[in-house]
């Protein structure tokens, strides 16, 4: 991902999306430890960290859910109280906040141009979907022929034989 221009973002994202979990890790840690200055350290650079992932690429927005994940992987069998999950508040709330900007004033969709795939019903594109899935498994089998951006025609029937084939090997 990070051998053309745009695939840096994939790379920001995670490094900044890492980052945050790591010192919401320590922030909780410090917390525990009843060590209050060090616990808003680390906790005001994990947000910090977790708005830089969202800016570096929109699937930072996930790191609140991973968070929750977390909580209820650490406490499997006991209720962990409500420490754990009021600390993940402020994440959610920049998710929240992004999310209504994101349709608000950082709303682009009158600019960009329209896709084809905009123009696919669903049908069509889970028959394309089932044909990129045997391109990609095929390509995990035999790694030839590689490169970025790879094209696959979508399909306007199940008839069409290369859907057909598809069909018939994820089935």
């Amino acid at each position: 991902a990070v051998t053309y221009i745009a695939g840096r973002a994939d790379s920001l994202f995670l490094l900044f999306l890492l980052t945050s979990f790591i010192l919401f890790l320590k922030a909780t840690e410090k917390l525990q430890e009843e060590k209050k200055p060090l616990f808003i350290l680390f906790y005001a650079l994990s947000i910090f960290s977790y708005i830089l992932s969202i800016i570096s690429k929109e699937i930072g927005l996930i790191l609140p859910l991973l968070l929750l994940l977390y909580i209820f992987t650490l406490y499997p069998n006991q209720s962990p109280g409500r420490k754990p999950f009021l600390i993940c508040l402020p994440y959610g709330a920049i998710m929240l906040l992004y999310a209504l900007a994101r349709k608000t004033i950082l709303n682009f969709s009158h600019i960009a141009p329209t896709f084809i795939t905009a123009e696919v019903n669903i049908y069509n594109r889970f028959l394309g979907a089932l044909k990129a899935a045997c391109v990609y498994l095929s390509l995990l089998i035999a790694p030839f022929g590689l490169h970025m951006e790879r094209r696959i025609l979508i399909p306007r029937s199940i008839s069409q034989p290369e859907t057909l084939k598809a069909v018939f090997i994820i089935v």
